[in-house]
């Protein structure tokens, strides 16, 4: 029931109000002034006062203001009553926060009029307090959620930080440190999908490799660990660079779901007959100048990126140029002709050419150069995919010396076994030379890539499954790789027991063909698996892992599974 306190100090006034107030069902109290008001309003909180201006002592102006100054939890309307001519007194009641105001003789009619819409308010009053408490209360949740996803993105950021550093620990190594090979690489994420390396060759020369995976960050980089094993173990033991761009195909094709390949060049630079061998798939124009500065020539992409098409399709194919000594040749990303700038404007492959031609031709930190040039024509606007450049000068290069240990091989036939123990599977790169020992085997050579695929699923199924135990689960999703990487970063270094077993043997078919066996048996210290169970086929399977058996079948003549699943044995036909 709505509360109405009449403070007048009339009361015949106070005595017809009342009566006729209570005949429409309101609460009624009276008080004869002011101060006797105040102490009503302090005990009954009505929800419409009804004040005379004009009343002895405390007139209804002060009573007013002291109503106000109190009603900090309570709400209530005052409707002021004044005689014939207080005007503006009530004028000024109402600045100080009345709600109306009438003039005696009061009309009853006009009065209940301002009494309902008194009402109207107070009730808009509630609903907005409602909504204020709701508001609050949903605040304090925003606030903890909040909260909570601050805590959650700092330890993302966190395990992205350590996955990157694991990251660039097995990806990035000193090779790049070559007198004549200088790169910059700026990525928009902690992890970069763009690669950039340069090997020395042992008679002199070297290999270059700068790819672009496509997207950024995590998604993109997931796809660099097999790309530069590869590498770096078929460039280690001189495979020829068709060989090699082959080998990363067919795995980034076996391997990777599909929208995920990679824009790549490959260059093989052979100082001593002044031959640069080069295949460019999807990426900007190579660029070669020569000593004075001058542009020589560019290689522009005649081929689709790798991992897109099967190597049937693909066009091994390389372009094969005269280099001097003082020949400069620039790979880069599209992250450095595709950058934007506040207004829209794209930086070009023109704009790259003509800084590359006016504000470096001395330069001895020329991509240096080129990166505040672009940094400078990007301005605010954030980096929207990485920027990788490399510069290869043609000198002769100063190279490690590298032993090799290459065994002729007969190929009547033969075989040979070896065990590796935990020292040497922390310490060295057993997968390269193992390639080694049979890569120049003639009746093996046209067989090299599949081979060393082959050699490396089982090497990788071995040492991360068995003899470091990591969970092969961890490679069924993107954010599962970098505690992949992680895992296989400190369990490798602090390896201390563990073994892995191989025996490989070539038996000749007996024919003109010189048709043949290619066989390995691996064994590990692990727990094995439950190698009955049926496994998707490599086609179906859309995830990053999973594939490595489908991959093994489906190169290989047979695939077999002995022991408690530590041991495998496969046959690779050689025709």
């Amino acid at each position: 029931m709505t509360k109405i306190l009449i403070i007048d100090d009339e009361e015949l006034i106070r005595k017809r109000l009342k009566k006729i107030l209570e005949l429409d069902d309101f609460n009624v109290f009276t008080a004869e002034n002011g101060k006797r008001g105040l102490e009503t309003y302090i005990e009954q909180k009505p929800d419409i006062i009804l004040l005379d201006i004009k009343m002895p002592g405390m007139d209804g102006i002060e009573v007013l203001k002291n109503i106000k100054k109190q009603d900090l939890n309570h709400h209530s309307e005052v409707i002021m009553i004044t005689g014939h001519g207080g005007v503006e007194s009530a004028i000024d009641a109402m600045r100080e926060g009345a709600f109306a105001y009438l003039q005696k003789p009061i009309d009853i009619d006009e009065l209940e009029i301002d009494i309902q819409n008194a009402i109207k308010k107070l009730k808009m009053h509630e609903q907005l307090d409602v909504h204020v408490l709701a508001l609050e209360d949903r605040t304090i949740e925003l606030e903890k959620t909040n909260m909570k996803m601050e805590g959650l993105y700092r330890k993302l950021r966190h395990d992205y930080e350590v996955a990157a550093k694991v990251f660039r620990n097995v990806i990035r190594r000193d090779d790049l440190q070559l007198k004549n090979v200088k790169y910059m690489l700026s990525s928009m994420d902690i992890f970069c999908g763009d690669l950039a390396i340069a090997l020395p060759k042992p008679n002199g020369g070297l290999y270059a490799f700068l790819g672009d995976f496509t997207g950024h960050g995590l998604i993109a980089a997931i796809g660099a660990i097999p790309v530069t094993d590869i590498f770096y173990a078929m460039a280690r033991v001189k495979a020829p660079l068709i060989d090699i761009i082959l080998a990363i195909n067919k795995k980034l094709k076996e391997t990777l779901p599909t929208g995920l390949f990679l824009a790549a060049c490959l260059g093989e630079l052979d100082c001593e007959n002044g031959i640069f061998s080069v295949w460019n798939g999807g990426n900007p124009d190579i660029l070669i100048l020569d000593k004075k500065n001058n542009f020589k020539t560019r290689i522009s992409s005649t081929n689709l990126p790798l991992g897109v098409v099967s190597n049937e399709m693909l066009n091994p194919k390389l372009e094969k140029l005269e280099v001097e000594t003082g020949d400069r040749i620039f790979m880069y990303s599209d992250g450095v002709v595709e950058t934007f700038n506040s207004e829209g404007l794209i930086y070009g492959q023109e704009r790259f050419e003509k800084c590359l031609l006016n504000y470096a031709p001395t330069s001895t930190d020329t991509l240096d150069v080129l990166g505040k040039e672009l940094k400078n024509f990007r301005g605010d606007v954030e980096q929207k995919d990485d920027v990788t450049m490399m510069e290869i000068i043609c000198t002769e290069p100063e190279v490690k010396k590298q032993k090799a240990d290459i065994q002729s091989l007969n190929k009547k036939g033969w075989h040979f076994s070896f065990e590796i123990q935990a020292e040497t599977l922390r310490s060295v790169d057993s997968l390269a030379n193992l390639f080694t020992k049979i890569k120049d085997d003639e009746v093996l050579s046209s067989h090299k890539e599949n081979i060393y695929l082959i050699l490396s699923e089982l090497y990788t199924n071995a040492l991360d499954y068995g003899v470091l135990h990591i969970d092969p689960g961890l490679k069924k999703s993107i954010l599962g790789f970098e505690t992949y990487f992680q895992e296989r970063f400190s369990r490798l270094n602090h390896i201390s027991d563990g073994w892995i077993k191989m025996a490989i043997a070539y038996e000749p078919e007996h024919g003109p063909d010189e048709s043949g066996i290619f066989m390995v048996r691996m064994e590990d210290s692990g727990e094995g698996f439950d190698y009955m169970k049926k496994l998707p086929k490599l086609e179906e399977n859309p995830a990053f892992g999973g594939r490595g058996i489908p991959l093994l079948k489906s190169l290989c003549k047979n695939v077999r599974y002995c022991g408690k699943g530590n041991c495998v044995e496969i046959e690779y036909e050689v025709d």
